[in-house]
C-alpha cells in the first residue's frame, strides 16, 4: 500500500504533529508514505520526518490560491500512483481533484476542528462537493467534531468516522513527582492566537497568583498577538513571573517540570497538546469546547470549566492541592495510554485506507 498526506505546511502546531505522527506510524508498518508540503516551508517536524527516512516533496506554493498546485499535485499523483490520498487543513482544495483526476481511488480528509471553523464559506462549499460527489471520507477527531460535520454537511453518521488523535507515548517525559517544590508552575502550549485565549489565562493567572504569590505560567509559542500578550502582562503587573519561551523543538521537558497543563481555548479540535499533556501525566484544565469532552472526565482525569475567567480561577487554585494533582495526572496518563496512542491512531486510519 502507497499513502500520500498532504499538509499546507509543516509549522509547530496540532494538526502537522498529529500528520507527523500518524506518517511515523505507517512507516514503522511498512507502508510506503510520502508526505507533500505545499509550501517550501522546514522545520522540527520535516527534520525529524526526514531523519525517520520519509520523503518529504516541497511545492514552492505562493501566498494566496496557486493554479500550479493542482496540475503539480497531479503530476505526482500520476507519477507515485498512491492507494490512497489523505489531506488535511485546506490542502483538500488542492489535492482531491487532482487525485479524482489521476484515478486515485481513496480519499480521506482529517477534520481538525469544529466543521464551521475548519474552512471560509466558500470552501465549505467546495467541501460539500467533495464529500458528496468526489466520496472524500471526513475523519472526526471526536463526537462532537463528527456532529458538526453531519450537521453542515448533510452526511449520515456512518459515512464520518471517529478517530482519536495520537501521540508516540514513548517520547512522553513522566512526571517523576508531584511535589511542586518552592514555585508551583502552570503551563500553556499554543499559537498566539485569539482561539487560545490567552487574554482570559493571563487574567486569571494574574487573580491566582494574589492568592499563591509562589506561582508562575509558562508560555511555550508563537504568533500574531505576541505583542498585545507581552502588553497584557505588563498591564497586570505580572511581568516577573509569566515566562514566554518562544517555540520549542521539544516540549516534554516543559511538561515534565510543570505542575498543571491549562488550556482555556474558545474552541478546539482534539488539541495534540492536551494528548502530550495527559501522556505526560500531568493534570490538566481544559474549557469544554470541541473535542475536549471526549478526553477528559472532569475531576477523573483533569478538570473542565466553561469559557470564563473565574471557573479558570477555580479550577487552578484546585490544583494548588498535590493530591489531587497527583490522582488527576496518574488517571490522565491512564486514559492516553488506552485511547490516544499514535499506535491506536494508526491502527484505525489503516482499516479506513484499506476499505476500498
Amino acid at each position: 500500500m502507497k499513502v500520500i498526506q498532504v499538509m499546507p505546511e509543516f509549522g509547530l502546531a496540532g494538526a502537522e504533529i498529529m500528520c507527523e505522527n500518524l506518517s511515523i506510524q505507517l512507516y514503522r508498518h511498512d507502508i510506503d508514505i510520502i508526505v507533500i508540503s505545499l509550501y517550501d516551508y522546514h522545520s522540527a517536524i520535516t527534520e525529524r520526518l526526514e531523519q525517520q527516512g520519509i520523503k518529504i516533496i516541497y511545492l514552492n506554493k505562493k501566498r494566496g490560491f496557486d493554479l500550479h498546485m493542482f496540475f503539480r499535485l497531479y503530476r505526482i499523483f500520476r507519477k507515485e500512483k498512491p492507494d490512497v490520498v489523505h489531506t488535511h487543513l485546506y490542502a483538500m482544495q488542492y489535492a482531491v481533484p487532482a487525485a479524482v483526476i489521476a484515478g486515485v481511488q481513496t480519499r480521506i480528509h482529517t477534520v481538525h476542528s469544529i466543521a464551521q471553523k475548519e474552512s471560509k464559506p466558500f470552501a465549505q462549499k467546495m467541501n460539500f462537493i467533495f464529500y458528496h460527489v468526489f466520496h472524500v471520507i471526513p475523519v472526526a477527531l471526536s463526537k462532537e467534531v463528527q456532529q458538526t460535520i453531519q450537521e453542515r454537511y448533510r452526511l449520515a453518521r456512518s459515512k464520518i468516522p471517529i478517530i482519536y488523535n495520537g501521540v508516540d507515548l514513548e517520547k512522553c517525559m513522566q512526571k517523576e513527582t508531584y511535589c511542586s517544590g518552592n514555585v508551583l508552575r502552570y503551563i500553556h502550549v499554543g499559537r498566539f492566537a485569539a482561539v487560545k485565549n490567552h487574554m482570559m489565562l493571563l487574567e486569571a493567572f494574574a487573580k491566582v497568583h494574589k492568592k499563591l504569590p509562589e506561582s508562575e505560567l509558562i508560555l511555550i509559542g508563537a504568533g500574531e498577538l505576541e505583542e498585545c500578550i507581552r502588553k497584557k502582562i505588563r498591564d497586570l503587573g505580572i511581568e516577573d513571573h509569566v515566562v514566554m519561551t518562544g517555540l520549542k523543538k521539544n516540549i516534554y521537558p516543559f511538561l515534565q517540570k510543570a505542575d498543571v497543563f491549562v488550556l482555556p481555548s474558545v474552541y478546539e479540535g482534539m488539541p495534540m497538546t492536551l494528548i502530550e499533556a495527559m501522556g505526560t501525566g500531568l493534570p490538566v484544565i481544559a474549557t469544554a469546547v470541541g473535542g475536549i469532552p471526549s478526553m477528559i472526565r472532569s475531576y477523573e482525569n483533569g478538570i473542565l470549566i466553561p469559557v470564563k475567567t473565574d471557573d479558570l480561577v477555580h479550577a487552578m487554585l484546585l490544583l494548588s492541592d498535590q493530591n489531587l494533582r497527583e490522582k488527576l495526572g496518574l488517571n490522565a496518563r491512564i486514559t492516553a495510554e488506552k485511547k490516544f496512542s499514535s499506535e491506536t491512531m494508526y491502527d484505525r486510519y489503516r482499516k479506513i485506507y484499506r476499505k476500498k
